[in-house]
């Protein structure tokens, strides 16, 4: 061509015409990457792409690799697989596990396929409007897919300051609080007595039930009670990993009650507040087996109440 250096049209025997552009990289490697073809575009708009790539290398860019990179980009799966590999891991085991759940139900199904470049707001607005009925895992998924892209600018998988996640606004949520009323605590209270009566089993549910009510504890927090973490003196369960971090519970005298029943009732070296039926296992850590186990519902009561409580073989 006369108007632009290095742009060339082949012809074929069979006829077709195809545009290129014979350029060399600033390194002197020669590049002859293909514009596209007669029909799909007019010469002078091929000419136009043409002078365009010239600018570029003029600036130090290589057309002819762009092109080779965006045939192998990642795709959001890629970014995914990765997160769950390198980030997933500095995580709690139960947040890990939730990140997966996100990815799998939600992300991947509507942008795994994409590559992790071209991921736009528009893209990530429709994923979110598209959870709208639940708008808690909406805006967790909006969150994780916001921290995947922080991480793929830092791994240059997208241009840095591109989070397409930005401006996205997150849906509302209300904070549910709710208290038992004194009937309620009531029946609670009776029913707890009925379990107490039936069995030792059965006396550690309720007393992993009474610390809950009593201290408001988180349900793992209980569940994964260590008596070594008790101080008795002080009157203070100190839990070295809560899921807010280091964390302690004022163990009020009732509480302190139901602590030295259980105390008195444990196994020798059994380590867990709330045991199960192995001492050394914690209430739901015991081996599971196909409509056996420690874990098989037992079966559920409820004592005219707004709630209800299943009792566990552990």
């Amino acid at each position: 061509d006369n108007e632009v250096p290095g742009f060339q049209c082949r012809v074929s025997p069979t006829g077709a015409r195809t545009f290129f552009l014979y350029y060399r990289t600033r390194n002197g490697q020669e590049r002859r990457p293909k514009i596209g073809t007669f029909g799909d575009l007019t010469v002078d708009q091929a000419r136009e792409i043409a002078r365009e790539w010239r600018r570029r290398i003029a600036h130090g860019d290589d057309p002819s690799q762009d092109k080779k990179d965006a045939r192998v980009a990642p795709t959001v799966q890629d970014l995914g697989g990765r997160y769950m590999r390198e980030q997933a891991p500095r995580k709690k085991p139960r947040s890990a596990a939730e990140d997966q759940r996100l990815w799998k139900l939600h992300i991947l199904p509507q942008l795994g396929t994409r590559t992790v470049a071209d991921v736009r707001a528009r893209d990530v607005e429709e994923l979110h409007t598209a959870m709208r009925s639940r708008p808690g895992a909406a805006n967790r998924t909006l969150a994780l897919l916001s921290k995947a892209c922080n991480l793929a600018e830092r791994w240059g998988w997208r241009p840095t300051g591109t989070n397409p996640c930005r401006g996205v606004d997150r849906y509302p949520e209300n904070r549910r609080r709710r208290y038992l009323t004194q009937d309620e605590a009531k029946c609670l209270g009776r029913m707890l007595l009925d379990f107490e009566a039936e069995g030792r089993s059965e006396r550690r549910f309720a007393g992993m039930a009474r610390l809950l009510y009593l201290t408001g504890a988180r349900l793992r927090e209980i569940m994964n009670a260590r008596w070594e973490w008790i101080d008795w003196e002080s009157a203070r369960l100190r839990l070295p990993n809560s899921k807010t971090g280091e964390k302690e519970i004022v163990l009020p005298l009732p509480t302190v009650s139901v602590l030295q029943t259980l105390y008195d009732e444990r196994s020798e070296g059994a380590p867990w507040v709330i045991r199960g039926s192995d001492p050394q296992r914690g209430i739901w850590r015991a081996p599971r087996k196909p409509g056996v186990g420690s874990l098989a519902p037992r079966g559920s009561r409820t004592y005219g109440c707004t709630f209800s409580v299943t009792a566990s073989r552990a």
